[in-house]
């Protein structure tokens, strides 16, 4: 996804988590319904920028 919202991303994401993937760390360029998405779902996660960003 080029972009979305932050409710948008949570669907997205939560469809991961309920396969039962771990989720042990969050890399992404700092858009900020991203972070938001994580943050409400998995707020104990590290979250990092990518180095490149």
């Amino acid at each position: 996804m080029k972009s979305g919202s932050a409710a948008e991303l949570q669907t997205l994401i939560l469809s991961v988590i309920e396969l039962g993937f771990p989720i042990v760390g969050i890399v992404s360029d700092g858009q900020h319904s991203i972070r938001l998405a994580f943050e409400r779902l998995r707020p104990d996660v590290p979250y990092q920028y990518c180095q490149y960003h």
